[in-house]
């Protein structure tokens, strides 16, 4: 959650409204009615575990975890699926993880090249990227 700001509604962001990474979506389907930049902290890491972690980092060891859940957060469960099927032929965890970061900076760039207007986020996604890869490394 340290990469994940407050409350954000940029024009470029098609997640539209979002308060620490939760869209307004995703906070409806867990119930929440009220403006998402409003919603209590235990609401929100109630969805970060049920939703990213619960559903695929939860069940792989540390740090190649780390390195779905991040994913899970910023890409959605459908990119983490794809990085973790694409890097099943290394075994060791941190050398696995290192496989998905990489994988998320170039889908960070992918996204950009696809969508220009993406561009506006791309610096902070690499510092994220960095962020992560220097923990994968140190843990």
């Amino acid at each position: 959650m340290k990469w994940e700001g407050g409350c954000a509604d940029h024009p470029s962001d098609p997640g539209g409204r979002t308060y620490r990474g939760i869209t307004t979506a995703r906070a409806r389907q867990a119930g929440w009615r009220a403006d998402v930049c409003t919603m209590p902290d235990s609401l929100v890491e109630e969805i970060y575990k049920r939703d990213y972690w619960d559903t695929r980092a939860g069940k792989l060891e540390w740090p190649l975890s780390l390195a779905v859940f991040n994913t899970e957060v910023n890409s959605g469960g459908g990119k983490a699926q794809q990085f973790l099927n694409e890097t099943n032929h290394v075994e060791q965890p941190r050398a696995r993880a290192m496989l998905v970061a990489n994988k998320q900076k170039e889908y960070y760039h992918d996204i950009v090249r696809r969508k220009p207007s993406m561009k506006v986020f791309l610096a902070g996604w690499l510092n994220r990227a960095r962020d992560l890869e220097n923990t994968i490394l140190t843990s």
